[in-house]
């Protein structure tokens, strides 16, 4: 078992899509924007969540923070996305995961989503 970003948004795996319309309607054009933009996307992306570690070390990067240890709290989470810098470089070929982990946190942020992390 790999690394894992979940979050608590409600999914109806059923129909393999989130509950809640807003945030279905949100991952979903953030899955679609990162693949257009990069040929490529984290595949969980448009479920809430991320399963590669390429994309747990873009957040790292980017926030400063442990992405394999305690939860990200919904409390937390707008200050970890408001504190987060966005501004480094990255290869080509990481893109996706740049981009996908940045969506992700701005997403959690928005709908105050708590991230757990499991490997």
């Amino acid at each position: 078992m790999g690394w894992d970003a979940h979050t608590n948004a409600k999914k109806n795996w059923d129909k393999h899509q989130l509950s809640n319309k807003e945030q279905r309607v949100a991952f979903k054009e953030a899955f679609e924007y990162v693949k257009s933009e990069t040929g490529q996307v984290d595949g969980y992306l448009d479920m809430a969540g991320l399963d590669c570690s390429a994309c747990a070390k873009m957040l790292e990067r980017a926030t400063g923070k442990d992405c394999w240890g305690d939860d990200w709290l919904s409390k937390d989470i707008q200050i970890i996305s408001e504190h987060s810098n966005w501004d480094f470089e990255f290869s080509k070929e990481d893109a996706w995961a740049y981009w996908s982990a940045k969506k992700f946190l701005e997403l959690c942020a928005k709908f105050k989503l708590t991230v757990r992390f499991s490997w």
